[in-house]
Formats: structure tokens, C-alpha cells, sequence
């Protein structure tokens, strides 16, 4: 092959070179992609984050509801010098001889 043939395939195949357009690269469609993936996995934490909040509030405030409402009430002791027949009081009433209760 002498000179004048590379110099006459190079002047060709750059014609084809030049004629063949590249695509462009998928930079937009990449980077479109990556903000919404983020998007995706921010609004998966805020969501968590949330369900998180929601239990941390409300199992404290449904646990606590009962023993609110017990812990209001105070018993009253009602003693009488005598109640029942001796045969139906215990030992230690006949020794004090009287009886307590708890009356809610």
C-alpha cells in the first residue's frame, strides 16, 4: 500500500466517520432516574419517621389511660363496733370487737 492509497481510505473513512452521529449520552434520563429514586427514599424515611412518632405517642398515652383512671380512686375504710353474730366474725374481730371493710 503506498501513501496516496492511506492518504485516500483516511480521507473516506473520515467521511464516514463524519457522516455516522452519535447518540447522546443518557445523562438527563440518568439523572431524571436518581432524583426520583431519591424522592422515593426521602419520602420512605419521612414515612417512617412518622410511624415512628406515631407509635412513641400513642402506645404511652393507651397504656397509661387505665391506671389513670384506677389511680383516682380512693377507698374508704367504714368501721362498726359491731357487725354480724358472733358466730360469723373471724377471731380478730371478736378480739377488737368490731369489723373493717373497703368500701369502693
Amino acid at each position: 500500500m503506498n501513501i496516496v492509497d492511506e492518504r485516500d481510505l483516511r480521507q473516506q473513512l473520515d467521511r464516514v466517520l463524519d457522516a455516522i452521529m452519535p447518540p447522546d449520552a443518557p445523562v438527563k434520563a440518568a439523572a431524571r432516574k436518581g432524583k426520583l429514586i431519591q424522592a422515593a427514599r426521602s419520602l420512605g424515611v419521612v414515612a417512617g419517621l412518622a410511624v415512628v412518632a406515631g407509635i412513641g405517642v400513642g402506645i404511652p398515652r393507651l397504656l397509661n389511660q387505665p391506671a389513670r383512671e384506677v389511680s383516682h380512686a380512693r377507698p374508704t375504710v367504714m368501721v362498726e363496733q359491731r357487725c354480724g353474730t358472733a358466730g360469723e366474725r373471724p377471731a380478730a374481730e371478736l378480739a377488737t370487737g368490731g369489723c373493717a371493710w373497703l368500701k369502693p
